[in-house]
């Protein structure tokens, strides 16, 4: 992987105690917005972006940044990132459907329709067949346990939430914690929508999860500019 690959390039002033943060990624720059959103649920977060005329960020899009913190560890910017993730959790606005003995469809920056993602299989089998790139669908019988990094770099349902960049990145900053674990579910009894979160246990140990019910009070994220 190319070590220069999301480097914090600049942290530019927008406006009263707003700054602007620009990562890289292999596909263009992204501008996110400091200070970060929340704390409060899923839900709330995004109402907060929204207000701001923000977009909210992708799983992939979340890790370029996590990684971009910890390539500048000097950065104070770096450090408010890094302590964030060790203290609170951070909300990662790609939807996950469950649906019983089949597997998982994720879905980037889903729409909410009466209070919950509004996500239904039928829908998003038929965007995927037009060509939608924000939707993929992954079978069960992935490993839900502690990851290796080489375990997160193949591991088909992180290559779906976070694509291939995502992943390395991912193994890369599983090397900052001893631990890693990836939570979501081996099959479903029933349909279950659920939303993603990354955060860290006492700086040792990182967690990834595709099935949070989004009502966790305590959470951020950091809304992403339109335009850079």
């Amino acid at each position: 992987m190319d070590k220069g690959i999301s480097t914090l390039l600049e942290v530019k002033e927008i406006g009263m105690d707003k700054k602007e943060m620009i990562v890289h990624s292999k596909d263009s720059p992204i501008g996110f917005i400091y200070p970060p959103k929340g704390q409060g649920d899923y839900f709330k977060v995004r109402e907060f972006i929204f207000q701001d005329k923000l977009l909210t960020p992708t799983f992939a899009e979340t890790i370029s940044l996590i990684y971009a913190a910890w390539k500048n560890p000097t950065n104070e910017f770096s450090k408010e990132i890094l302590n964030l993730l060790n203290r609170r959790l951070l909300w990662v606005y790609t939807g996950n459907l469950y649906i019983p003995n089949k597997g998982v469809y994720i879905q980037h920056n889903p729409n909410i329709k009466s209070g919950e993602l509004d996500m239904e299989e039928s829908d998003l089998e038929k965007k995927m067949k037009e060509g939608d790139a924000t939707i993929r669908f992954v079978n069960f019988g992935f490993e839900i346990k502690e990851l290796t990094k080489e375990e997160i770099y193949n591991h088909p349902y992180i290559m779906a939430m976070a694509g291939k960049e995502g992943a390395e990145k991912l193994a890369e900053i599983r090397e900052l914690y001893g631990q890693f674990y990836l939570f979501s579910f081996r099959n479903v009894n029933k349909v279950m929508k659920t939303v993603s979160t990354i955060y860290s246990s006492q700086e040792k140990i990182l967690f990834m999860s595709g099935a949070n019910l989004g009502i966790n009070r305590g959470g951020y994220s950091f809304g992403i500019s339109e335009a850079i």
